[in-house]
């Protein structure tokens, strides 16, 4: 006759996924495998939400999107959340931008998208606009403005020409001018061009004053041409600012009272920003790192170089579309790597590469505003989508991100492995997918302080969505692992948003881009079922040597205890001695009355002579069922030793 034991309670399996260490050794708080649950609710997981299709209609004729959708970007472009915007690049170069609850309207930028790399547009919403990387055929950043996608800062424009004016007797004195073309909103002035090359003129002595002719518009929204001008060709002074529709300006002042208008800006000034692979903000200016062109613009293009543009306010002209010659720095370019990130976080720039980290550190000195050090010459960012900014198990601010030997939590010093629990997989998964990297791409699931990350499996489309649950509530910053299946996990791109014009705190999800299958934009966490497909949530326990391994021990029926779910069978499975027997029993967690939660009695679920046990929990087959599972009690009695 066997002793009775106290009973095996399972109330907390709140760890998540533990592959790497030895069954009998991992935590009580851990699981071999979860697929398709969280840990948001319940003290063993609850089934993830399903998706629900996102409307891509177009209105005004625009559209439709021409394949995947590869790129989502979020646009706030004031201080107000409820008017946030979605934009969503596809494979054909089409730019949608949805401003209102119910359609998409349609974008033609300046510069045509190079094709196929809707895949890797960055954007940040910064002063009132939305800067946006991406690949052209011209060396220049990109931004909506609110009415045009057009390119960054204004091209210099080539030399005015001059004539005598009139007839008199002007000084055959010689001169020399430069003109810049400005956009002038409202009677003030946002956009400068750099200063042309100079006209050099003497005039016949015979004329009235010299006629100065703009040269050629540039086209990039100019709206005013001024004229500088010098005695020495050394200092140049401001003469005037003329309407573009006026192509003349006639200066019969004498040299020597040249002096007397403003001094020119500084050279190289007004430089147009590149065209940057990654592009950040600090809240106060704009970051950009890596390049797309080899060549061209007017700031040359470096994959180991970080640009930056002036604090805003600086100049009031044009700030957060300039980047002065010097504001930049080159990391590690002998290294062997390049830059394939950008990210701000506990009041510093951290550059990553493929296999280093650094870290720019504000110093207060505007003429060199960041000092740079290396954190790390080993780990570094496969993609900058995969860098995702959270907050952690003890409420504090923290970046995560995809390294090539795994997920990585970054603290104030260094970058700390964080996915040893789930090592064996990883390891595997990573080491078929190389080739994939720049592919990787997360969110943070705010509402549900999570972090999502959608990792290629051998391949662009096979992908494993991992999901890192962060709880609040830990002291000890405890984090979980689990994974998602299903079509969520074909996602090309994902963006944490809501429904435009609506409250960001309430109603933001994930949404994710992929092919047509069901829909290109899909919105996650929502409703039971993957748009028209069901999927299976499982959990399977570590194994519990009841006895102590020496001894046999036996089973009775267990007891589980769920929220209510009407119409949701569970089924738990009591896998006995990893393996040799399996015995399930199927319970209804629909309610009776009107209770939340239910107690259900595991029928035929009972045995004897085991030396260890553990259980497998949740949907038999795909379902749209949704359930939260909260406790597993099952009664032992220890047996004779083995």
């Amino acid at each position: 006759m066997g002793t009775t034991s106290k009973p095996l309670s399972i109330t907390n399996l709140c760890g998540g996924i533990n592959d790497a260490d030895p069954p009998l050794t991992i935590a009580d708080t851990q699981v071999v495998a979860a697929t398709n649950i969280d840990y948001y609710e319940g003290g063993l997981g609850r089934k993830r939400g399903g998706a629900a299709t996102v409307p891509v209609t177009f209105s005004g004729g625009g559209g439709p999107f021409g394949g995947e959708i590869l790129s989502l970007v979020r646009h706030i472009p004031g201080s107000d959340d409820t008017a946030a915007e979605l934009w969503a690049f596809d494979e054909s170069g089409k730019i949608g931008r949805r401003a209102s609850a119910a359609t998409w309207v349609d974008i033609t930028p300046t510069d045509a998208m190079a094709s196929t790399v809707g895949r890797w547009v960055r954007g940040a919403s910064f002063n009132g606009k939305l800067f946006l990387a991406y690949d052209s055929a011209q060396n220049r950043l990109h931004c909506w403005d609110g009415t045009t996608l057009r390119r960054v800062g204004l091209a210099t424009p080539a030399a005015p020409t001059g004539d005598d004016s009139g007839s008199g007797s002007y000084a055959a004195t010689i001169r020399y001018y430069k003109v810049a073309y400005t956009q002038v909103v409202s009677g003030t002035i946002v956009r400068r061009s750099e200063l042309s090359p100079v006209l050099t003129k003497t005039p016949s002595g015979s004329g009235t004053g010299i006629t100065i002719t703009k040269p050629a518009a540039i086209t990039e929204g100019e709206t005013h041409w001024e004229v500088y001008a010098s005695a020495d060709n050394l200092v140049f002074y401001y003469l005037a600012s003329t309407a573009v529709g006026t192509s003349t300006y006639v200066d019969s002042a004498d040299p020597t009272a040249y002096s007397a208008g403003a001094v020119e800006p500084v050279v190289n000034s007004n430089l147009p920003p590149p065209s940057a692979k990654y592009i950040i903000t600090d809240g106060n200016r704009l970051i950009m790192a890596g390049c797309w062109e080899t060549s061209g613009g007017y700031v040359s293009p470096k994959s180991s170089r970080v640009w930056w543009t002036p604090v805003t306010g600086t100049l009031d002209i044009g700030d957060d579309e300039r980047i002065p010659l010097g504001n930049y720095i080159d990391l590690g370019e002998t290294d062997g790597t390049y830059i394939t990130g950008l990210a701000v976080w506990s009041n510093a720039v951290w550059v990553f590469k493929t296999r280093s980290l650094w870290k720019l550190i504000p110093t207060g000195i505007v003429t060199s505003p960041y000092s740079a050090i290396r954190v790390s010459a080993h780990v570094g960012a496969v993609s900058h989508e995969s860098i995702v900014r959270a907050v952690d198990g003890t409420g504090a601010d923290a970046l995560f991100f995809i390294s090539e030997i795994g997920p990585m939590r970054l603290s104030t010093c260094c970058p700390t492995a964080i996915g040893h629990t789930v090592s064996k997989t990883w390891r595997t998964q990573l080491a078929s997918s190389v080739a994939f990297f720049p592919y990787v791409h997360g969110v943070y699931h705010e509402s549900k302080n999570q972090v999502w990350w959608w990792v290629p499996n051998g391949g662009v489309t096979p992908r494993v969505l991992w999901v890192l649950s962060l709880p609040l509530s830990s002291p000890t910053g405890q984090m979980a692992w689990s994974k998602f299946t299903g079509n969520i996990t074909a996602a090309d791109c994902s963006v944490f948003a809501g429904p435009v014009g609506t409250t960001p705190s309430t109603s933001m999800v994930p949404l994710i881009g992929q092919n047509s299958d069901h829909g290109l934009l899909w919105a996650l966490d929502t409703g039971t079922q993957d748009i028209t497909t069901n999927y299976q949530g499982t959990l399977t326990t570590k194994p519990y040597a009841a006895g102590g391994i020496q001894y046999h021990f036996g089973l009775a029926e267990g007891q589980l205890v769920a929220r209510a779910s009407s119409g949701t069978t569970i089924t738990v499975s009591t896998v006995q001695d990893f393996g040799v027997e399996t015995r399930r029993s199927q319970v209804s967690l629909s309610a009776e009355g009107s209770e939340t939660s239910v107690v259900r009695k595991l029928e035929g679920m009972d045995g004897a002579s085991c030396t260890v046990v553990q259980f497998t929990i949740g949907d038999e087959e795909a379902s749209a069922s949704a359930w939260t599972l909260d406790a597993l009690v099952v009664p032992i009695h220890v047996e004779e030793s083995r």
